[in-house]
C-alpha cells in the first residue's frame, strides 16, 4: 500500500486533470479515473478506466481503489465532463435525454 496520501481525480486525462495530476503526483499517490488513458503517461499517476455514466462501472472502478491503494483517501477532485458540440442527440448527454423526454 502507498505511504503517500491518495488523491482521486475524475477527468484525469483531460487538459486540467492531467496538469493537476502531474503536480500532485510530486507528493501524493494520484489515481486518475477516466474513460480513456492520458495521451502521454504521467509519472506517479495511475489511471483506472471508468465510464461515469454507468453506476455499475463506477462501483467496479471504485472497488479497485482500496484493494490496490488502501482505504485512506485524502481528497477527490471531480473534473470529469461530457461535452458534445455537434448539437445532435447523444445518449450520454443529460440535456439530450431531457429534450427527448420532453418531446415524447
Amino acid at each position: 500500500m502507498p505511504s503517500r496520501p491518495v488523491i482521486l481525480i475524475t477527468g484525469s486525462s483531460g487538459f486540467i486533470g492531467s496538469a493537476i495530476g502531474k503536480r500532485l503526483a510530486q507528493g501524493h499517490q494520484v489515481i486518475g479515473l477516466d474513460n480513456e488513458d492520458p495521451r502521454e503517461p504521467i509519472a506517479g499517476v495511475e489511471t483506472i478506466r471508468v465510464d461515469l455514466t454507468s453506476d455499475q462501472n463506477v462501483r467496479d472502478a471504485l472497488a479497485q481503489v482500496p484493494q490496490r491503494f488502501g482505504t485512506r483517501i485524502a481528497s477527490v477532485i471531480h473534473l470529469a465532463a461530457y461535452y458534445d458540440l455537434s448539437g445532435e442527440p447523444d445518449p450520454k448527454s443529460r440535456r439530450s435525454q431531457s429534450r427527448e423526454h420532453a418531446a415524447s
